[in-house]
């Protein structure tokens, strides 16, 4: 994951949960690439996550020069066809 990130790059991403690949398994591989969670949500509408969510999208980056990435970012990305924002 982290070969295809810039420094200080941000990345998206959203699954199922429960379906052979759990969250501890994502956030360890990102933790081994060097991304730092940022933020996460259980939709892609940014509804909180909670411990019985069954969807997880989680918002990670890419140090730069040992600066973790900001939780005052925002980014914007496209859901069917409607752009969505966030601030983080």
């Amino acid at each position: 994951m982290r070969r295809h990130l810039t420094p200080g790059g941000l990345m998206v991403a959203g699954f199922e949960l429960g379906r052979g690949y759990d969250l501890g398994d994502y956030d360890a591989a990102c933790r081994t690439a060097t991304l730092t969670l940022v933020n996460r949500w259980a939709t892609w509408d940014c509804q909180p996550f909670l411990n019985e969510s069954d969807y997880a999208v989680s918002y990670t980056g890419a140090e730069l020069g040992g600066i973790s990435p900001s939780r005052t970012s925002s980014i914007s990305i496209s859901s069917a066809g409607r752009p969505l924002l966030f601030r983080l």
